[in-house]
């Protein structure tokens, strides 16, 4: 009964012992998985205020998914003010920091950023700080902005 019960004991020490390992093998892949993930939407956010920036309105047209809503202090905006709107914006510079995402799911990623934005109004520079949250969906093999709110810092 003895040898028994040392022989079950070490079989369950021996699968307890391999199934952390496997568990901790695991979680380096799914945090560089998550970190290639966090880059790319980054990357994806940043080359939507880039187009702004240059003026790439058809790239940007292409960014947008059919139902887009965009939350700011004028409204609720669809695409196609959201469109209208941004080739009215005259921006010169922008900074994203204090960034931070989130993934739902696989198919949905999160961005919340502060904003610094430089536009240019009739030969004058104005510089707004912004709290902005954008929602990217991936539809088919391409991720579209779904959503964007943005929410002016306001300095105390």
């Amino acid at each position: 009964m003895t040898k028994l019960l040392i022989k079950s004991l070490s079989l369950l020490f021996s699968l307890l012992t391999l199934t952390a390992l496997l568990m901790f093998a695991v979680i380096p892949a799914n945090a560089q998985s998550s970190d290639k993930k966090q880059e790319a939407l980054i990357a994806r956010e940043k080359s939507y205020f880039d187009a702004v920036e240059k003026k790439q309105y058809d790239f940007l047209d292409a960014l947008l998914a059919e139902d887009y809503i965009g939350t700011y202090g004028l409204g609720i905006f669809d695409k196609t003010r959201e469109k209208k709107d941004l080739r009215e914006f005259p921006l010169t510079d922008y900074q994203m920091s204090e960034i931070k995402t989130a993934f739902p799911n696989s198919k949905t990623g999160i961005i919340s950023f502060k904003l610094h934005v430089t536009v240019l109004v009739n030969g004058k520079e104005f510089s707004e700080d912004d709290f902005i949250n954008c929602v990217w969906t991936e539809h088919g093999k391409k991720w579209l902005l779904s959503s964007q709110t943005a929410v002016k810092l306001v300095k105390s």
